[in-house]
């Protein structure tokens, strides 16, 4: 048995070695997220995106993100590079094989494909079909099953909710499993959706929200996206909860 005392502070190889071993899944990553600098780098210059910057270490060091707000602005340039179906296709097949590599053989995949739609017009179903050719690709290669949680941006119109959670319905036998919401919780709370949130229910779909991700540990975010709503699971979660002198 390999065991890793308090003191240390990196994993020993043989720790490392046995978390590779073991299998996994991933319940929470985004799929524009994931995009490597190296492929970022290739999008860009493929559809004519001008990054501020030329090389994968300038790159790198642009992904350590200062803040919640500075998170979103790299998120921006990471989906402003996806102009064509064929990129999707593409960060789907290498996040799935990334996966495979460190033993993680099913995962949940959020996908802000409102923001895509919104933003550059690209039809939900040219973008979730390319999206699903990834999967299976990866699914045939490497045995890793992908499935994805379309997520509502919040400060988007209700009406964009309303349509991806249509889309929500529509992809299912592409893959979807799921409706998501994630970004600025203050304005936006989970509440504010919850008639679209049961229609998607009422659907056969959960409902897997970001819950404290912007504000932190308040309640008043987090207990109506988790009771209220009748959440699958979170997303995401920031959440302290007090037992005497133990936060946990």
């Amino acid at each position: 048995m390999v065991v890793l005392s308090q003191k240390q502070d990196a994993l020993t190889p043989e720790l490392d070695a046995l978390i590779k071993a073991l299998p996994k899944a991933e319940l929470h990553v985004h799929l524009e997220g994931s995009i490597q600098p190296k492929t970022l780098l290739l999008l860009a210059q493929q559809n004519g995106i001008d990054l501020g910057c030329k090389d994968e270490d300038a790159l790198r060091a642009m992904y350590s993100y200062r803040d919640f707000s500075h998170f979103i602005k790299l998120y921006g340039v990471l989906t402003a590079a996806l102009r064509k179906p064929e990129d999707f296709m593409l960060i789907t097949e290498e996040l799935g094989l990334g996966a495979a590599q460190q033993g993680t053989y099913y995962l949940e995949v959020t996908f802000s494909a409102a923001i895509h739609h919104r933003r550059k017009g690209l039809p939900f179903d040219e973008m979730m079909d390319a999206i699903a050719e990834g999967a299976a690709v990866v699914r045939q290669q490497v045995g890793v099953e992908m499935r994805f949680i379309l997520d509502h941006v919040r400060g988007y119109p209700l009406d964009y909710c309303q349509r991806t959670a249509e889309w929500c319905v529509q992809g299912r036998d592409k893959g979807v499993v799921a409706l998501g919401l994630g970004g600025y919780e203050p304005d936006w709370p989970a509440s504010l959706y919850a008639e679209i949130i049961r229609w998607v229910q009422s659907h056969g779909l959960p409902f897997v929200p970001h819950a404290g991700e912007a504000v932190g540990p308040k309640w008043k975010y987090v207990l109506p996206a988790i009771f209220v709503l009748a959440v699958c699971h979170i997303g995401k979660l920031i959440l302290y909860v007090n037992f005497g002198t133990q936060t946990c």
